[in-house]
């Protein structure tokens, strides 16, 4: 993938739900944190990142998370009706700098 997108570096990671530390009686989902923020854990990368597998990311750190925000939505003009002359026809007038 980085030789093909001619990138400098590549990284893979899911999206998950941290994990918590379990104690003595807990049942098998204790580990799970259904009210924690995900988390990014890194699990593939190229040769020179691999010190990136295994580690994880969270919201707060960086622009990564700002992939998975909806974009803002713009503010769309109202379209303007052109100006016709006297056969119906639109008139074209060149736009001031």
């Amino acid at each position: 993938m980085k030789d093909e997108t001619k990138s400098t570096a590549v990284y893979i990671g899911k999206l998950v739900t941290p994990i918590k530390p379990i104690k003595e009686g807990d049942n098998d989902k204790a580990h799970i944190d259904r009210d924690a923020e995900k988390i990014i854990r890194f699990c593939n990368a190229d040769k020179d990142h691999q010190y990136i597998v295994d580690k994880t990311l969270s919201a707060d750190k960086g622009l990564t998370f700002d992939a998975f925000k909806d974009p803002e939505p713009s503010e769309a003009k109202e379209p303007v009706e052109p100006e016709l002359d006297e056969e119906g026809n639109p008139i074209v007038r060149e736009e001031e700098p």
